[in-house]
């Protein structure tokens, strides 16, 4: 799915060549089902895609877009905007059918 979605969906804002021990760590299968602190090797194809400092992979191509002016690019702020929506004050309790213990083992 990811390639399909890299060809028909997704145009390369670019990546950093990758350094001289992220290609061999790369090759290695105990990456296939680890996940790293700073983001790399979650493609093994491509190792940095998804690190710490590239850039998304965009759905429009960069010269259909506009860019929005200076004072207006960060507001309402991303950081901000995130903490509204994603954090919880309070913690619901799963309902008994909700539960992922099954009704047998109670």
């Amino acid at each position: 799915m990811r390639n399909r979605l890299r060809q028909r969906n997704l145009y390369d804002t670019g990546l950093p060549p990758a350094d001289a021990e992220l290609s061999p760590r790369a090759a290695d299968p105990a990456y296939r089902s680890r996940r790293t602190l700073d983001g790399t090797l979650n493609d093994l194809g491509s190792p940095l895609i998804g690190g710490i400092g590239t850039r998304f992979g965009r759905t429009v191509p960069r010269d259909q877009t506009l860019r929005e002016p200076e004072p207006q690019l960060l507001d309402p702020n991303p950081q901000t905007i995130s903490r509204k929506l994603l954090s919880r004050e309070r913690f619901l309790h799963p309902s008994p059918a909700h539960d992922s213990r099954s009704s047998e083992s109670r």
